[in-house]
């Protein structure tokens, strides 16, 4: 055999590999969809997964095979009727509710037949029977609406088995089908239990321990990349913890690349909206050097805008790299189609704002200004500046000061309201680095109106102290206990999803906790150059506290 045929018959070998693993992968996805509706049967859930099927299956890329297909035709049939049956679920209750009013009502004594004979002994022998009947009947309608609304409860339930049981079926007709087509090594294909117990690991608090787990069960998963994405990620978190040492952080920072590549290596484009691949592109970027790997870090960020697409929430978190990159052009670029969505506009309008400043680009000024209005977007002045380009050291007087901490405090509200949409995402686990970008962008905004000078690692390192990131994960675990649920697959990012509320609370604390450090450099109880110091990020971590405490308080109130 000539060399050209060898070569030839490797990248044939090679096409099939690939070919295999794809197939496998496709599988998977849809075995991990097909637990998830079982395990949650969720509405919340079901909507991401109906949304996601229809709407960010990337077609092209997908493998075209009717037995995938008929699966695929039955998860939609399943959750549409799942849909229904909530629907149903609901009106069973309200209308069981009903009837235990109305029973109650009629269990009360008729006091005109009661006070008709006038003659006490007979009021007292009526008002005794009225009441014994009148409780009598009500557990007579009680015990009937209850049996009543069991039974319609039991046949959804029935109907719920007889589908997943339909499901269940039909994936493995198509498994089976798989194996025999493309004869893959059946250890790449995951099962349910083996999802389960990933994303039981997924939640474990110690990320040593998380990582030894997921390692111990990696040869598993050589066709289901988002397991590599999460590995990493834990490798990441460990590395990012300096109460580890030196030598085991620099180990597991090597993990964490060897982890990313490998889902690199892995990953097939199966999602239009790739959250995943996206957010992966940005943990690498959080462990390269900006003057040694600048190269990799515009590659990386050009990866995160095509896997985003059209998501706010990823493209927000690019901005602030860009700007610490003095790359304003990109970061321009996002902040206009951010600002024309009208996303987090009293942050986003400030910045962009200020970058037609410094490129004395007066027309996008003014366009800007008559499209989001005039409080969205910074004066067009001399004595602003965008951090990170030049200082500022000249002291503003009380009255400009009181203009600054008005404008922060729009800015806040506006971050705040961002953080509500950003919570109702799945979230990854590590550090949740949606959240962390909303809230280093804030930071940035507000340094931006306080004519404050910080670099972007300066801010992340507010935004961990504060939130007690080291180790543990970002939202802190004393905060809310069940903020963590895992959803894996086709609908969602296998993550922590963190609930709106509580990632609103962590925002508004954190700027305006923010707000009072920038008071406290404006008014010389803190120096502008010491703002990461021990003492400063203790100040800052006592307002933060504080302001939690206070939107806690608040929320609570509200909701009573």
């Amino acid at each position: 055999m000539s060399a050209s045929d060898k070569k030839h018959d490797e990248s044939i070998s090679q096409l099939e590999v690939l070919q295999k693993r794809k197939a496998a992968y496709a599988l998977n996805l849809c075995m991990v969809s097909v637990s998830q509706i079982i395990d949650y049967n969720d509405r919340y859930v079901l909507e991401q997964e109906y949304d996601n099927i229809l709407n960010n299956l990337n077609l092209q890329n997908f493998i075209k095979e009717e037995a995938l297909l008929n699966v695929i035709k039955k998860i939609l049939d399943v959750i549409n009727g799942c849909k229904i049956k909530e629907g149903e679920k609901d009106f069973i209750e309200r209308e069981y509710q009903q009837k235990m009013k109305n029973a109650v009502w009629a269990s009360v004594p008729n006091l005109a037949v009661i006070f008709s004979g006038g003659n006490p002994v007979q009021m007292a022998v009526a008002a005794a029977t009225q009441i014994g009947i009148g409780y009598m009947n009500y557990r007579k309608n009680k015990n009937e609406y209850s049996l009543n609304r069991d039974k319609q409860q039991w046949e959804l339930q029935v109907w719920a088995m007889e589908q997943f049981h339909s499901l269940r079926y039909t994936f493995f007709e198509a498994a089976w089908k798989f194996a025999d087509k493309f004869d893959y090594d059946d250890v790449m294909r995951l099962t349910e239990k083996q999802i389960g117990n990933y994303n039981d690991i997924l939640l474990d608090p110690d990320p040593l321990r998380r990582f030894e787990r997921m390692n111990s069960i990696s040869e598993y998963f050589l066709a289901f990349p988002p397991f590599w994405y999460y590995k990493g990620s834990t490798a990441r978190e460990i590395c990012r913890n300096d109460s580890y040492s030196d030598t085991i952080r620099i180990k597991f920072k090597n993990e964490a690349f060897d982890a990313f590549n490998k889902f690199d290596e892995l990953h097939v484009e199966f999602m239009r909206e790739d959250v995943i691949a996206a957010v992966c592109a940005l943990e690498q970027i959080s462990l390269l050097n900006p003057d040694a790997d600048r190269n990799k870090i515009d590659s990386l960020l050009k990866k995160v805008i095509g896997f985003a697409r059209s998501n706010h929430d990823i493209l927000q978190m690019c901005v602030p790299v860009y700007m610490s990159l003095q790359q304003f052009d990109e970061a321009k670029n996002i902040l206009k189609k951010l600002t024309n969505e009208t996303y987090n506009l009293e942050m986003n309008g400030w910045l962009l704002s200020r970058i037609y400043y410094k490129q004395n680009a007066i027309d996008e000024y003014e366009i800007l200004k008559a499209r989001i209005g005039e409080h969205y977007i910074a004066p067009w002045t001399n004595e602003d500046s965008i951090p990170l380009i030049e200082d500022s050291t000249e002291q503003p007087k009380q009255t400009e000061l009181e203009k600054m901490i008005n404008q922060a405090n729009i800015i806040v509200i506006g971050a705040t309201a961002a953080a509500g949409g950003i919570g109702a995402l799945p979230i990854p686990f590590a550090d949740a680095p949606l959240l962390v970008a909303n809230q280093v962008a804030l930071l940035t905004s507000i340094a931006v109106n306080f004519k404050i000078n910080i670099k972007n690692d300066g801010l992340k390192t507010l935004v961990y102290a504060a939130l007690g990131v080291g180790g543990a994960t970002l939202i802190g675990r004393t905060i809310v206990s069940n903020l963590l649920k895992f959803i894996p697959g086709i609908g969602s990012v296998a993550g922590g999803a963190i609930s709106a509320s509580t990632a609103a609370l962590l925002t508004y604390a954190l700027g305006y906790a923010f707000i009072e450090i920038c008071k406290d450099v404006k008014t010389g109880k803190i120096d502008e150059t010491d703002l990461t110091s021990k003492a400063s990020i203790s100040t800052f971590k006592k307002y933060y506290k504080s302001f939690a405490k206070k939107k806690a308080k608040e929320d609570k109130t509200s909701d009573k």
